[in-house]
This record gives structure tokens, sequence and C-alpha cells, in this order.
């Protein structure tokens, strides 16, 4: 840790040296202008100006049609990774049906276009500004459709209704893509804290942001196992007894999900201290309903 200390000039004007090797590093000279950003936590960011952008990352996926599973999952990862440019290349023609399994998980992917195609080979990039994205309304909404989710489960659960769970079922895939790219955001804000600090993040928050997401996320696979649920049950009224003990426990679980939400992003913190009384609540409605 290189540690320097604050001289002041007339006028009140307050200097500090910048470190020689950094200096070469950027071929800074006298004149040179630098790009000043406040970070969260006092934290002061100071880099060249022109050089704000990171380098556009690109990757190239190798087409075997006797291993499409593998390459589906190679997009998604080097999706999450943060590449912007990813081609798909095959020594090859690209079969049909692998071509249009490729399309489709592109489509899963937020902000991943086809720019470029031919019979070998198929380039995406990703076309969204990162920077000018709000994490914290995109989890808000993940949160939204996740919870909606979980209530229609319920629903569908105690009224046998095989559309709604379809529906849910339909729903998760909308989860998914908010998760992936949320993931993607959240992983390039912890490398660049230029980033981070534009989301108005610490490196540390990225930690937090994550485990989030993915507890989020995790709301959407529950409320599509609940339905599967249904396909085994026989058809018929539940006891109205049951069926007040589920309606009152969804209700209550909706009620924690919102509350500890609210207090992550930053809203509500006193209510916070509600939501262990609320799981008591839950256990005991479950020992009921056993």
């Amino acid at each position: 840790m290189d540690m320097r200390k604050v001289q002041e000039m007339g006028g009140g004007t307050l200097l500090v040296s910048l470190p020689k090797e950094w200096t070469k590093k950027n071929s800074l000279v006298k004149g040179s202008i630098l790009t000043f950003e406040e970070a969260q936590g006092g934290k002061l960011l100071i880099y060249p100006a022109g050089n704000e952008e990171r380098e556009s990352e690109q990757a190239i996926i190798e087409y075997n049609a006797k291993r499409m599973k593998h390459l589906v999952n190679m997009i998604t990862g080097t999706y999450l990774l943060g590449v912007d440019t990813m081609k798909i290349q095959g020594k090859d023609r690209i079969k049909y049906d692998d071509r249009e399994l490729i399309k489709k998980a592109i489509r899963q992917l937020v902000g991943l276009e086809i720019v470029e195609e031919d019979s070998k080979s198929i380039t995406t990039q990703f076309l969204i500004e990162s920077k000018s994205l709000d994490i914290r309304k995109m989890i808000r909404r993940m949160h939204m459709i996740a919870k909606g989710m979980f209530h229609d489960a319920v629903v569908s659960t105690i009224e046998s209704d095989m559309h709604l769970s379809k529906v849910v079922t339909e729903r998760d895939e909308e989860v998914d893509r908010l998760y992936f790219f949320l993931v993607r955001l959240i992983r390039s804000a912890a490398q660049d804290a230029r980033l981070a600090a534009r989301f108005k993040m610490t490196q540390i928050d990225c930690l937090d942001f994550r485990v989030a997401t993915n507890l989020v996320e995790g709301i959407g696979d529950i409320s599509v196992e609940m339905v599967k649920v249904i396909e085994t049950l026989p058809l018929g009224d539940l006891d109205e007894k049951v069926k007040n003990i589920f309606i009152s426990t969804s209700e209550i679980l909706e009620e924690a999900l919102d509350i500890s939400l609210n207090g992550f992003l930053g809203g509500g913190i006193e209510e916070v201290r509600m939501v262990p009384d609320l799981i008591d609540r839950v256990s005991e409605n479950l020992r009921l309903l056993e």
C-alpha cells in the first residue's frame, strides 16, 4: 500500500502526488487529463481520460454437432463471464436443427443479439450499455415476477388448475433471463470499480447482490416444482380448513419476501425485524397442515 501526504497550496487548494510507476504505465505527462469519480464509502477513482471504458472481450466457441449440450452451456457461461462478442465457429456447416438450438439459447440471454451469420458460423454481440442500468430496479422486477409465480402456484395447487400451472412454468423463463443478466452485470461490477460506482455499489456489495439474486431466482424454481406436484395429486377440492391454512401460509411468506427485499435494497430496515416472527407463523401453519 502506497501512502502519500496531502499538501496545501495558496488559497486552500490541496495536492497529492501520483505514483511514478502508475504514471509511466498510463503514459501520463505534464498536461495529461485525469478523470475523477466518487465511489461508495468515500473512495475516489482516478483514471486517465479517454480510458473510461473497458476493452471489449471476445470469445470463439467451437461448433461440434456431437456436443450440442456442451455448446449451449458454453454460450451461457461465456455470457455470464461478461464477454461482449461470441462467435460460434464450425469446420463444417452448422446443421439446421443445431442452428435453431443455438438461436434459442441466444434469445434467452438479455442483450445478446446475432450480428453476423453464415453457413459455418454465428456471431453475437452484447448490445446493452451496462452503465446506464439500475440493478436495484431489475432485482425488484425479478422479485415481482417470482412472487407472482409463487402466488399463482399456490392458487393452481389449491384449485387443481392445470392451465395456471403452465403459465407459472412459462414465466420461469423470464425470471431465468433476468437472473443471467443480473449475474453478468454484478460479476462485471465486481471486476470493475468504475462500473460498481455507477451502480452505486461497492465491490463487496457485489457479493451480497449475487447471493440475493440467486435466492430470488430460487423462488421461481420452487414455484415450478410446486405446480409439478399437481400432476401427482388426485383432482378434487381440498378440505376447506387445509385450503385456508395453505392460503394463510402463502400470504405470510409473500409478506416476508417483500420486507426482506425492501430491507436489503435500503428501505424498511426496521421492518426486517418482523421476519423471524413471520417465519415462526409459517412453521406453525406447516405443523397444522401435517
